[in-house]
């Protein structure tokens, strides 16, 4: 170790031996204090303040007194090694409680510092995987956020003031289906919405038709797919958008004039969208976030728009990072993952899921939340759950044809209900009823 670092460490453990000590004395000044404390016992480094700290916090568990006297004798035979005049020291050394939360946060700081610290040398060790080392990170990173709160003084204010601002009638990212939008007021930052679908509904048709509606507003898309490559997944886009079959865009043979006339007709539209569209075989939620930030880069440095929405077709499919097996803790783990990345990002994640086949052995097909394969978490996780349901599938001579009802069965600030749409399934093209594209 370099002098240079040993100096440095030399400060820390000053800064926060320091601090710690003025914590424990302002609390021994004022007990109250204590209520209000994020710290935990682990927090501390010098041992004498954490054999301290845990008294402190048994203390308050047993309703006694926040004072010297009753920490002297719940520290029994441990005040023979942290010594009377050390707390009394503590008391000395705080000349107002005033920067209490100051101090707090400085102790809270350092203490993530050192864990950082040791999970890197861990890592360095091969004691740690680079994927749990990553979600180690980012549990001890979420933690700034425990003991945050508002007054509702301070609530109401921001409230007023963002209801203030001029917005447009919706609020989120906008699907492109009027319907749709007002129910969810858009996809929104941070949220992670699962779309639920049996085979054969036309998920991916869904996906691909929000990812260009939402792109042709100029919002960078970012697209997984698990089970198709780029090129496939691109016939399927631009499907949807030229109204010639993906049969054809798979063979120039079967080209005709016409359809090569809106080839050329709308080529240069889907070109410039600003989609990324990702072959994900193989790709763990840690290569789906470096991803994701790459695109954001890209969308900003080419396109000018920091707005970006993900869409992963599908959670099934994910590598996963842990080794289990169990599915339900595979899934657990990812759906978590996802849910922390949407919220760090500050960007809405489309999930695609598969439904289990107990849809199949009822009468009635439409699914419902707990037909998600290993739902637990990822009902939990979701703020919104969407359902896929054509009745033209089970029921081919229903007067319900070419359409797809997309069932909102969970909106955790919003209504559920159902949003019927038009579905042109040649060429994989969604549509509203009051589309005037619809033909």
């Amino acid at each position: 170790m370099s002098n240079e670092t040993s100096n440095v460490a030399f400060l820390k453990t000053n800064q926060a031996t320091e601090a710690e000590a003025i914590v424990i004395g302002s609390i021994l000044q004022d007990g109250d204090l204590l209520s209000t404390c994020i710290l935990e016992p682990n927090d501390f480094m010098d041992p004498r303040n954490k054999t301290i700290f845990e008294a402190l916090r048994q203390m308050e568990e047993a309703q006694e007194p926040i004072e010297l006297p009753s920490l002297i004798m719940a520290l029994d035979k441990s005040l023979d090694l942290i010594g009377f005049d050390y707390l009394t020291d503590a008391i000395e050394s705080v000349l107002t409680t005033g920067s209490f939360g100051f101090y707090v946060d400085k102790v809270r700081e350092l203490s993530k510092e050192r864990e950082a610290r040791r999970l890197a040398t861990a890592f360095t060790h091969d004691e740690l995987t680079i994927d749990e080392l990553l979600h180690q990170l980012t549990v001890l990173e979420l933690g700034k956020q425990v003991g945050e709160s508002q007054t509702m003084k301070d609530i109401m204010t921001d409230m007023f003031r963002d209801l203030s601002t001029e917005k447009g009638l919706v609020t989120g990212i906008q699907t492109g289906f009027n319907e749709l939008d007002l129910m969810l007021d858009g996809f929104k930052p941070g949220e992670l919405i699962v779309i639920g679908a049996r085979p054969a509904m036309g998920k991916t048709a869904v996906t691909l038709n929000f990812g260009k509606n939402i792109a042709e507003r100029t919002v960078g898309v970012s697209l997984f797919n698990y089970e198709m490559g780029t090129l496939q997944v691109g016939r399927r886009l631009f499907a949807s958008i030229s109204n010639i079959q993906t049969k054809n865009l798979s063979n120039g043979s079967r080209m005709s004039p016409e359809h090569w006339d809106k080839f050329a007709a709308h080529a240069s539209q889907a070109a410039a969208l600003p989609m990324n569209i990702h072959k994900a075989t193989g790709m763990t939620t840690r290569m789906i976030r470096q991803a994701i930030i790459q695109d954001r880069k890209r969308f900003e440095r080419e396109y000018g728009t920091t707005e970006h929405i993900v869409l992963i077709d599908y959670l099934q499919l994910i590598t996963s990072a842990i080794q289990t097996n169990s599915d339900n803790q595979r899934v657990a783990q990812i759906s978590r993952d996802l849910k922390v990345m949407a919220q760090q990002l500050d960007v809405p994640i489309i999930l695609l899921s598969q439904l289990s086949r107990g849809v199949e052995q009822r009468q009635d097909k439409r699914p419902v939340m707990s037909d998600l394969r290993d739902s637990g978490a990822v009902e939990q996780d979701a703020d919104v759950v969407m359902m896929l349901y054509r009745d033209e599938y089970y029921h081919p001579e229903t007067e319900d044809r070419n359409t797809v009802d997309i069932i909102v069965t969970k909106q955790r600030e919003g209504a559920t209900g159902t949003v019927k749409l038009l579905f042109q399934k040649e060429f994989g093209k969604i549509l509203s009823y009051e589309d005037p594209a619809y033909v």
